[in-house]
């Protein structure tokens, strides 16, 4: 029997909302996120660590659905996965980059601090990774889910969950950034696995070309 690989994707999906609960909140500032990260470093680089693991294990483990979809002979799902997770790779990426931020926050001049931050933040580089990162992730993710949910892959609500998780980290509360987004992907990336068996092709069956 031949189903698709979720361990990956779950294992990050598990290891980024650890990350993301263990991350220190603030408002939203400059300031105040350096100060945050000041007064509990040591959270600040565990969680840092976790949602790094957490971005590349879900990148590789898309990598590995793709895999699976092809060898299902579904082709245009396998693209979109690997669209979704060249985004997630991308994204770990980003946080190696907001890594940065442990050092600004140990600066003796807070002002001279804060106003580095929010240079670099605004520079090219970040935004050079964020824009192609938040594309690709978002597209791929969403189009992915609902290809899943076509070929059977994905029951229904894994696939809304999919969509979902992204949509959710656009319009949650800083204080809560991220805890919705790993969640839902937790809860999708279970629900692949449950349909992984009842998709299941027998050895020597020719899978169904399909999208």
């Amino acid at each position: 029997m031949t189903t698709l690989t979720t361990r990956w994707t779950v294992l990050g999906a598990a290891l980024g909302l650890a990350g993301v609960l263990a991350l220190p909140k603030g408002t939203g500032s400059e300031a105040d996120e350096l100060a945050i990260i000041a007064a509990a470093p040591e959270r600040f680089l565990v969680g840092n660590a976790l949602t790094f693991a957490a971005t590349a294990l879900i990148g590789i483990g898309l990598l590995v659905l793709a895999r699976g979809c092809a060898g299902h002979g579904h082709r245009g799902t396998a693209v979109l996965l690997r669209i979704a997770a060249a985004g997630w790779l991308l994204h770990t990426a980003l946080i190696a980059h907001n890594a940065v931020s442990y050092e600004l926050a140990a600066m003796d001049d807070r002002g001279a601090a804060t106003e580095l931050a929010a240079q670099i933040y605004a520079g090219p580089v970040f935004l050079g990774l964020l824009l192609p990162m938040l594309a690709l992730t978002v597209l791929g993710m969403v189009a992915a889910g609902v290809a899943l949910w076509r070929t059977g892959h994905a029951p229904p609500w894994a696939a809304a969950a999919l969509a979902l998780a992204l949509v959710s980290d656009f319009v949650t509360p800083e204080t809560f950034s991220g805890i919705p987004m790993f969640g839902l992907l937790l809860l999708a990336f279970l629900g692949l696995r449950e349909a992984g068996d009842r998709h299941a092709v027998p050895a020597g069956v020719e899978p169904a070309h399909a999208a």
